[in-house]
């Protein structure tokens, strides 16, 4: 059966209190990521419109994927569909997915219009939440309350770092983080950050989040002066139909 497509509603969830404290804590990972990752283009896909979760990369052309076009939107929008990307093939230096995967009808296809869009050697970065940890079992107890971000399915590592292998994509690191629960009340909430520190160390792989770095390794004999005419180049596929790939991973 064809899942819907979750994105409004998570980043509807993404502006209640619990929501604002993971994505607060997702910036940070991703503070201490992007900065080491270089290029020319960068295509963000997922999380809210008006925030920028890239501030940190030094990437200079920062896109993001949008289904409307706001005046919120605080990157170069482009409106489209993860699962068909409006782009050339082959290049994008970064593209950072948040939550997108969670959010998609079909997260393998969401997989290979990433791959496709990458440069050889680009990357590739995910945050995601852990079926294996304590928001992973309160949203099997709640999976008939059909409230966000419980009904979205979680992605464990291990998927996903199968499914980067078989389209060729080589894991680079994990960062684990976030182990409060979800149920505590907001000031509550707050006075429990002593469980990240102490989960990182004792169980990293019970964390509730994730962001993922992969590597796109496909050998290339593109000469330097022809990467060199991309970097100025357009990356919009004006034709948008018909350069998404479909395949079986």
């Amino acid at each position: 059966m064809e899942r819907h497509d979750l994105t409004a509603p998570l980043n509807k969830w993404y502006r209640t209190p619990l929501g604002q404290r993971l994505l607060h804590a997702e910036q940070a990972q991703l503070n201490a990521v992007l900065p080491s990752l270089f290029g020319y283009h960068l295509l963000q896909v997922g999380g809210l419109p008006d925030r920028r979760m890239t501030e940190s990369s030094l990437i200079r052309h920062q896109i993001m994927l949008t289904d409307r076009i706001s005046p919120h939107v605080v990157l170069s929008p482009l409106s489209g569909r993860a699962d068909a990307l409006p782009l050339l093939s082959g290049q994008i230096d970064l593209v950072l997915l948040v939550h997108a995967l969670e959010a998609a009808r079909d997260p393998r296809q969401v997989l290979r219009e990433a791959y496709r869009v990458l440069i050889p050697e680009g990357h590739l970065v995910i945050t995601g939440l852990n079926p294996w940890s304590g928001w992973g079992a309160w949203r099997r107890a709640r999976a008939k309350k059909q409230k966000m971000p419980w009904k979205n399915p979680f992605l464990s590592v291990s998927r996903l770092r199968e499914w980067l292998t078989l389209l060729g994509c080589e894991v680079v690191t994990v960062r684990r983080f976030f182990f409060r629960p979800p149920v505590l009340p907001g000031g509550v909430f707050d006075q429990f950050t002593f469980l990240d520190n102490m989960g990182s160390r004792v169980c990293p792989i019970a964390a509730n989040a994730y962001v993922l770095v992969a590597k796109k390794r496909v050998s290339t004999l593109t000469p330097v002066g022809l990467r060199w005419q991309r970097r100025r180049g357009r990356v919009v596929n004006k034709g948008l139909v018909g350069t998404s790939t479909r395949g079986k991973f």
